[in-house]
């Protein structure tokens, strides 16, 4: 049987309450977030097209939004997010923030909010250079690879020697310095609805930095693949010029 049961302009569901089956859902612990969204979404619907106006409808859908909000936020922010709030508490409250930070980085979070500003741009400039490094590997080794493919052999080694020391230097300080640190599994995170979803409402500062935890393990082999290629071209293309 269709959604109109009753003949033309009549809802099949118009005999329950709405009121009712928003308590019935919420008593439901184990709503999914599809299912709270689609409840919400079909409730204004109905509200809106069967002529449900009355003050106790509409209290109820928005107490239902605002419960799904916070029930999400709230989980989120128990299971996968560590706010370094900026709290002074004497003269070594810096170090303080720096201590909370290694110890949510440690601890893998898959979101981490840092209040104090100036730890935050320190953590976010880091970051950004061994981003720098990392793509530095990957684009002056491929260089160094494909220079030869695309130059005459009697030129291309004065292209592609160059690309390849800059590309191993850089996989070498990306080692380094950058490798077993844990703020490298981290990227900054400026996707705004995702950003939206963290309880950053909570929040005194109002340019917080986000991170959020990536999984590195394939640019890692990636940037130290190339950067080992392009060694063993460089080696080659030595002895070749110098040996022979």
């Amino acid at each position: 049987m269709g959604p109109w049961s009753g003949g033309l302009g009549t809802p099949a569901l118009d005999h329950i309450p709405i009121q009712a089956q928003l308590s019935e859902e919420k008593r439901d612990g184990l709503m999914s977030r599809k299912l709270r969204e689609c409840l919400l979404g079909t409730c204004h619907i109905q509200a809106q097209c069967w002529g449900y106006h009355d003050e106790n409808t509409f209290s109820a859908l928005k107490e239902l939004e605002v419960d799904s909000l916070l029930y999400f936020r709230v989980s989120l922010s128990a299971t996968d997010c560590y706010i370094v709030h900026e709290i002074y508490n004497g003269e070594n409250a810096q170090d303080q923030f720096e201590y909370e930070l290694e110890q949510a980085l440690e601890a893998q979070y898959k979101y981490i909010v840092i209040e104090p500003t100036r730890i935050g741009d320190e953590t976010a400039r880091w970051i950004t250079v061994g981003n720098c490094l990392h793509k530095t590997t990957v684009l002056a080794g491929t260089a160094c690879l494909f220079t030869p493919l695309a130059l005459p052999l009697d030129y291309s080694h004065y292209i592609s020697l160059p690309a390849g020391v800059l590309s191993l230097a850089c996989c070498t300080l990306y080692g380094i310095s950058w490798q077993f640190d844990p703020c490298c599994k981290y990227q900054v995170e400026y996707d705004a609805y995702k950003l939206s979803r963290l309880p950053l409402h909570t929040l005194t500062s109002s340019t917080p930095v986000v991170l959020v935890r990536k999984d590195d393990l394939h640019r890692k082999r990636l940037h130290n693949t190339i950067a080992l290629a392009a060694l063993v071209y460089c080696v080659k293309k030595i002895y070749e010029l110098y040996a022979v």
